[in-house]
């Protein structure tokens, strides 16, 4: 029995198209990995963004908060995610965290022990950040970008697929130049690449290439993989997660993956208040 574990983030562009539905073709192939993932006794956590997209469609306010926002957005996210579990068979189960759950040692045993229990009942964890609780405070990850790499090395998963509106990561910006080139693998993310992201957020999404590729670089020092892939084509998270050459893959680097790691990377103590 494997029982490898997949970390696979769904961004907001991703996920939500320009007219604010959810792309349930997406969410379709999210749960032909799952069911892969199951036939080979691996196990995924989804952590999916589009909550606080979703929830200013349904006030009708583009300006809502990210707190209120998010509070009215994430039932209508799960219900995507939850009708096509009914389909096929599937159990989910819904996880919105701080970031006390993965720093505090109490609560990450909390957490971890219901994560194993549900693993062992082949339930799948949908997870989000608690916009509700944690934005605008120190108990926030920032982004999914960053949650999802929290969970990745805290938990020792064995890859990271990063599910987003661009095929990967770029030379310069592709909305920007024509002449942009998709980088295929990088062996170690080091400044130069850094240097390519853009810094600003894309679209409704919080993070954006810079986030996501500070993230890859902590968990590749782990010992994870780590692969961005567009979601806007069919089959591509799919070929990410039997390894297959899409989007962008970042090779892990040769590390230990505990929890001193993890916790000198970040600069966090787990009996740092909540």
């Amino acid at each position: 029995m494997n029982n490898d574990l997949y970390i696979i983030k769904v961004g907001t562009n991703a996920l939500v198209d320009a007219e604010g539905a959810i792309r349930t073709s997406l969410i379709t192939e999210l749960f032909a990995v799952i069911k892969q993932a199951h036939e080979k006794n691996d196990r995924v956590i989804i952590v999916t963004s589009g909550a606080s997209r979703i929830g200013r469609g349904i006030l009708g306010d583009m300006t809502a908060s990210r707190k209120i926002a998010a509070a009215v957005g994430h039932p209508a996210v799960f219900e995507a995610y939850q009708r096509q579990a009914h389909k096929e068979k599937i159990v989910l189960a819904e996880f919105l965290l701080t970031r006390s759950h993965i720093v505090r040692r109490d609560l990450f045993a909390l957490f971890k022990s219901a994560l194993q229990d549900m693993f062992s009942r082949g339930i799948v964890p949908i997870m989000n950040e608690n916009d509700v609780l944690a934005a605008g405070t120190d108990r926030t990850f920032g982004d999914n970008d960053s949650m999802a790499q929290a969970l990745a090395v805290s938990l020792g998963a064995k890859k990271l697929i990063i599910v987003s509106d661009i095929a990967g990561l770029y030379d310069c910006d592709p909305t920007k130049n024509p002449e942009a080139q998709l980088i295929d693998q990088v062996d170690a993310v080091t400044d130069r690449f850094i240097s390519y992201c853009s810094k600003s957020a894309g679209g409704h999404g919080a993070g954006g290439m810079l986030s996501k590729l500070k993230s890859i670089r902590l968990c590749t020092k782990a010992g994870i993989d780590a692969q961005i892939v567009s979601g806007f084509k069919k089959g591509n998270v799919l070929k990410a997660f039997e390894g297959e050459h899409v989007g962008t893959r970042f090779l892990a680097q040769p590390a230990k993956r505990n929890t001193t790691i993890f916790r000198t990377m970040l600069k966090l103590r787990y009996d740092r208040p909540a």
